[in-house]
């Protein structure tokens, strides 16, 4: 994580630093620094690591981080509807606290909740193991696939940095490293696009402005290995409104 601090496409990326992992990166970054105890306070928190803080938005929702070799995922659920994948950004903001703030307790349904997150993971891991380019027809990163592929076949008019870009969507398309929720967000975008879905630039400008460029980053695109070792509860993260009626 911390080699990307210095990588030049990270820095001068377009994305502002605000919507960036790299604050994040530059926040635990600061912590090794200034506070070494902290820092491996945190480096020691064990698996499987759990709390609860107040949130207005998400009131009744565990958030939880999900690893599988160097594959993060991460899932959402409340009482009224099933598990939702998000990316990265997002949950960080929904883990995201002041250092001050006051720990809630943790609901009676709190294991529920987990079962029920875990088993969303460890059934988008399965489905991308057994076959993580196609798997199935009506699944809307495989539909993109398609819609890619044939672009950049009936496209001579690309530079090779828009050929590399779609390149690489198409390569983390395939191995499952972009969350359902932007795939799906990214599909209907082009839908919409109607009888100019054949108009390759048109395409490649729907691409980027529905999937961020830290997708296709070396920590998301790194393949190998990526399977590899045990399915791992990281942390999870209940959120509760103000009034805490447990």
């Amino acid at each position: 994580m911390f080699n990307r601090l210095i990588s030049r496409q990270t820095v001068l990326g377009e994305e502002e630093i605000e919507e960036s992992d790299l604050k994040y990166l530059n926040i635990i970054k600061d912590i090794r620094e200034k506070k070494p105890q902290l820092f491996e306070k945190i480096k020691r928190l064990p698996k499987k690591a759990r709390s609860a803080k107040e949130n207005k938005e998400d009131i009744g929702a565990l958030l939880t981080y999900f690893r599988l070799g160097k594959l993060q995922k991460f899932f959402i659920i409340n009482n009224n509807q099933e598990p939702q994948e998000l990316d990265f950004i997002t949950s960080a903001k929904v883990f995201e606290c002041l250092s001050n703030e006051k720990r809630q307790n943790l609901p009676k349904n709190f294991y529920d909740l987990l079962d029920k997150n875990k088993k969303a993971f460890i059934d988008a891991t399965t489905e991308e193991l057994i076959n993580p380019v196609y798997r199935r027809g009506r699944d809307s990163g495989a539909q993109i696939l398609k819609i890619l592929k044939a672009t950049i076949k009936n496209s001579k008019q690309f530079t090779d940095e828009q050929e590399d870009y779609l390149k690489k969507v198409i390569k983390q398309l395939e191995e499952g490293g972009i969350p359902k929720q932007t795939t799906k967000k990214t599909l209907r975008a082009l839908q919409q696009l109607n009888l100019d879905l054949t108009n390759p630039f048109k395409v490649l400008a729907v691409v980027q402005n529905n999937i961020p460029q830290r997708f296709l980053e070396s920590h998301y695109a790194e393949h190998s290995g990526r399977f590899s070792g045990k399915r791992e509860i990281i942390l999870s993260l209940y959120l509760i409104g103000e009034e805490n009626d447990l």
